[in-house]
């Protein structure tokens, strides 16, 4: 048995539940029908506590104030601000006592979830947990759900050829892959707090950036992990891939993940025939294969002359010369920072772009 394609995500299994490790990049909260990931002001509020860093003060203070996390855990009361502290203090104290000894308590009592199309939905009484688990940098979360919703997240009927596929092509995952059968594929990036996603999705949230209805391209797309997740978020998302394995493994895995409204292209930004303009272009990971090929320039101009608002950007280990790069051979003007992330051996830059 090839060990890099076997379901070790299954903790329990009942006749009509199955408990399983869920990958946090699928969950929404059902109330809003909003990502885990862009509660930007409660993860802030959370982390404040979990690293002990209270610099914003004023933060701390307002969510305290204004948010009543405790009923977050089914508490029926509202404590006051300062009584709020405490309670945070207390709940996360105890779920680092769990988590020291294991996670049998949180396999034992996990959160409840309900599948619907391509995500997880919660209630809200389970997002201080799930906060919790995005401060350890940990991205997978005991969670229930039906018999019926699980074998739809599992698909057989998709399954079998997505392994089949990867094997074929000896195909790897340069992010993980946000499947049971695809979790022991060995990921470089996006595992173990290490997820730009959860970057991401607290930056939109931040700059309240919706992207529901825009029309969004991502350049160098790999095996589509950056797609389906604006998919998620509910976009209406292009892939473009030069590489035809990787963009075959996408489709399939597209298929297999309940995200087929994905468009796809195979082949170069600069031979991609846009019959819309793209709100967001997405470019991560890209500039830096061609800044010795003499086409970097190129893929700049493309991805202007097709997009009408924002640059989502992840450098090499150069990221100033690619930044000049942008500046000199596109109209994106307006540049912020997002964070520097690690991967595949390079220091890099994350960061947004707008016109």
């Amino acid at each position: 048995m090839d060990i890099r394609f076997t379901n070790n995500a299954v903790i329990a299994e009942k006749a009509d539940s199955v408990v399983i490790r869920l990958p946090l990049d699928l969950i929404f909260t059902k109330s809003e029908s909003r990502h885990v990931f862009m509660h930007n002001d409660f993860i802030n509020y959370i982390d404040a506590f979990s690293l002990q860093k209270f610099e914003d003060y004023d933060m701390v203070v307002n969510y305290a104030k204004n948010y009543a996390i405790e009923k977050l855990n089914g508490w029926k009361d509202a404590l006051t601000a300062d009584e709020r502290y405490t309670y945070t203090l207390l709940a996360l104290n105890e779920y680092n006592l769990y988590l020291d000894f294991g996670r049998d308590w949180f396999e034992d009592n996990p959160i409840q979830v309900t599948f619907d199309n391509n995500k997880f939905y919660i209630d809200d009484e389970y997002l201080f947990r799930v906060i919790f688990f995005i401060s350890k940098g940990i991205l997978h979360i005991p969670a229930q759900m039906s018999r019926k919703d699980y074998e739809l997240y599992i698909n057989h009927s998709v399954v079998d050829k997505a392994v089949e596929y990867a094997k074929d092509y000896d195909l790897g995952a340069y992010s993980m892959i946000e499947h049971p059968y695809f979790y022991n594929l060995y990921a470089p990036r996006d595992i173990g707090g290490n997820s730009r996603f959860v970057v991401i999705g607290k930056f939109l949230d931040e700059i309240k950036l919706d992207v529901k209805d825009m029309n969004i391209i991502d350049v160098g797309s790999y095996v589509g992990i950056m797609s389906r997740f604006f998919a998620r978020l509910g976009a209406n998302v292009t892939s473009v891939e030069m590489n035809e394995k990787e963009i075959g493994f996408e489709a399939i895995l597209n298929e297999l993940l309940h995200c087929e409204n994905i468009e796809m292209f195979c082949g170069v930004i600069q031979d991609f025939k846009a019959n819309k303009t793209f709100d967001l272009a997405i470019l991560m990971n890209v500039l830096h294969w061609h800044l010795t090929t003499g086409i970097a320039e190129e893929i700049v101009q493309a991805v202007d002359k097709i997009t009408s608002k924002y640059l989502l950007w992840e450098s090499g280990d150069n990221p100033s010369y690619e930044k000049e790069l942008i500046r000199k051979y596109s109209s994106f003007s307006k540049y912020t920072k997002i964070c520097t992330t690690i991967g595949t051996g390079r220091i890099r830059e994350l960061g947004f772009w707008s016109k």
